[in-house]
C-alpha cells in the first residue's frame, strides 16, 4: 500500500551536485552523502571515533577536532567529483583523490561546513515521489 514511500530510500551509491558559487561562478562539487548509506565513509567514521577520545561538542576545541576527522574522512569517502574547481593558477583542477584530499583541508571552515551540512542530509540524496495525481491513474 505505501510501496510509492520505497522512492525516498537513500541508495548507496547515491550522489549530489552541490554547488559552491563562494569559489566560483560555476563550482560544484559532486558529494555523496556522510551518512550510513555511505559505508566507506560511515565505517570510516565509526573506527576513527572508537579511536579518538569523546568529543565535547559544547567547547569550540571539540567541534574543531570534529570537522578536523570529517576533513579527513570527506576527501577520501565523500567528494566524488567537481566542475568549474579552479586550482591556484586559475585553470580548471582535475579530479583526483588526491586534489580532493588537499582540496577539502584547503575549504574554509565556514564553507566546509556548509559542505557538511548538505552531505547529513539524507534528503539531498534521496529519490523523488512520483505526482500524487499520477499514483491515482496507476491505482
Amino acid at each position: 500500500m505505501f510501496d510509492h514511500l520505497r522512492k525516498l530510500e537513500v541508495p548507496g551509491d547515491a550522489k549530489s551536485w552541490f554547488p559552491v558559487p563562494e569559489i566560483g561562478a560555476q563550482a560544484r562539487l559532486l558529494l555523496r552523502p556522510a551518512t550510513q548509506q555511505n559505508k566507506q565513509y560511515f565505517n570510516a567514521m565509526l573506527k576513527a571515533v572508537g579511536r579518538s577520545p569523546r568529543l565535547d561538542m559544547r567547547s569550540v576545541e571539540g567541534i574543531e577536532e570534529d570537522r578536523r576527522l570529517d576533513r579527513d574522512l570527506y576527501g577520501k569517502h565523500v567528494l566524488a567529483g567537481w566542475e568549474h574547481i579552479l586550482d591556484s593558477d586559475g585553470k580548471d583542477a582535475p579530479f583526483s583523490r588526491e586534489a580532493a584530499e588537499e582540496f577539502v583541508q584547503a575549504l574554509p571552515a565556514w564553507i566546509f561546513d556548509k559542505v557538511r551540512a548538505h552531505c547529513s542530509a539524507p534528503e539531498k540524496f534521496a529519490g523523488e515521489l512520483p505526482d500524487p495525481e499520477q499514483l491515482a491513474k496507476n491505482s
